[in-house]
C-alpha cells in the first residue's frame, strides 16, 4: 500500500503473476475446468497430467496411459496396430 497526505494506493500484480512490482509469471496451477487457459496461471490438465510451465506458457504432459492431448483429456489414438500390443 502506498500512501500519502491525499491518497492511499493498494498496488497488486494480476492474477497468475507475483512478485510486486516485478509481477513475474507464477508456477501453473492444473484445475478441472475446461475453460482455464493458462491465462491467470489455472490451466486444465487432467488424467494424470502433470502441470508445467507458468502463466501464459502452461503445459500438461505424462497423461494417463489411454490418453493424450493438450490437457490430457482426448482418448489415445493407436497410429498402427503395434502400437496396441
Amino acid at each position: 500500500t502506498i500512501q500519502g497526505p491525499l491518497y492511499s494506493f493498494k498496488c497488486f500484480c494480476p492474477p497468475g503473476y507475483g512478485n510486486f512490482p516485478d509481477c513475474t509469471p507464477d508456477p501453473c496451477q492444473a484445475t478441472s475446468n475446461t475453460t482455464d487457459d493458462g491465462s491467470n496461471g489455472k490451466f486444465y490438465c487432467v488424467n494424470g497430467g502433470v502441470i508445467g510451465g507458468t502463466t501464459g506458457s502452461c503445459t500438461c504432459t505424462s497423461c494417463d496411459a489411454g490418453f493424450e492431448g493438450p490437457h490430457c483429456s482426448g482418448p489415445y489414438h493407436a497410429k498402427n496396430m503395434t502400437e496396441l500390443f
